[in-house]
């Protein structure tokens, strides 16, 4: 075996996740199990909240302004298509951050 595939092959076993803790402290290690609860951890992340109470710490002098054409873009509303499209236009296995979850994984 080469060293760059046998790297890949411990990262993968040391990365593999077993078990998770469920809310009430109890280790699962169902696979269908583990499933579901990180789809439902996950959905949880983008669940809308109300985000307008937390304006206040934002500073705004860091950030470019907006165009009004820019503003309207942003405010249409996306459909299931639109999700679709970006999420095949990802590289597959490529995270966006170091803790970040791949198109794949979606």
């Amino acid at each position: 075996m080469h060293y760059f595939h046998t790297n890949t092959i411990i990262r993968r076993w040391l990365n593999r996740i077993e078990a998770f803790q469920n809310p009430e402290g109890e280790w699962v290690t169902d696979t269908d199990l583990l499933k579901t609860m990180v789809r439902s951890y996950v959905e949880t992340l983008y669940v809308e909240l109300d985000l307008a109470a937390d304006c206040t710490e934002i500073p705004w002098g860091l950030f470019p302004r907006l165009s009004a054409d820019q503003v309207q873009d942003m405010l249409k509303p996306f459909t299931a298509g639109d999700v679709l499209r970006a999420l095949k236009a990802m590289a597959p296995l490529k995270a966006p951050r170091p803790y970040g979850y791949h198109a794949y994984f979606f």
